[in-house]
């Protein structure tokens, strides 16, 4: 940093000279919000919810009828954006009204952040709060489609039909008769 000099008589009236906007200090801000943000109790518990909800989603293949694993991945994937999308909401709900009532926004724009900064490195906290549950999500989610690809009551049963079923004599004139599938219009 180069001071600047305020007036041409000397050096003892130099005022230092701060950047309009610094990636240093957006980024102090995320880690900050960051590690706030991890220490709350509701991201624990929204957490532990999406976590039972995907892992509960084992059982309810059990009782339906249709595909297992389009079921595993609606319900994983359901999960997934509803509790990402309520810890973000509450996350950044929280932030400036937090930072309010601890008197912390004050000691922060009383130095020289702007406002767009101190914004800036909250939602990127937020982000960064997302992504690791995400992630975390994603890892439980992945775990638990390989568990039921590998297990063998998640893998459809083909039922045992006769022949005479699926196939039956097809009137076609004569010259082109064959076996036809029962769906066959002719």
């Amino acid at each position: 940093m180069e001071p600047i000099n305020t007036f041409s008589s000397g050096a003892a009236n130099t005022v230092p000279r701060h950047r309009l906007f610094s990636w240093l200090r957006v980024w102090a801000l995320a880690h900050n919000t960051l590690l706030e943000l991890i220490r709350l109790k509701v991201f624990y518990f929204l957490l532990l919810f999406a976590f039972l909800v995907i892992g509960s989603s084992i059982f309810t293949v059990k009782f339906s009828f249709q595909n297992p694993i389009q079921i595993l991945k609606d319900v994983g994937l359901g999960a997934m954006s509803i509790f990402s999308w309520l810890l973000g909401l509450l996350c950044t709900a929280n932030l400036i009204p937090k930072d309010l009532e601890d008197r912390t926004l004050y000691t922060i724009l009383a130095k020289p952040v702007p406002r767009f900064e101190y914004i800036f490195g909250k939602l990127l906290g937020v982000f960064g709060m997302l992504i690791i549950a995400i992630l975390l999500m994603s890892a439980l989610f992945a775990g638990v489609l390989a568990n039921s690809k590998s297990s063998p009551s998640s893998r459809p049963t083909r039922r045992k039909t006769s022949s005479r079923r699926l196939w039956r004599k097809c009137e076609r004139p004569p010259s082109k008769r064959t076996w036809c599938p029962a769906s066959c219009s002719y």
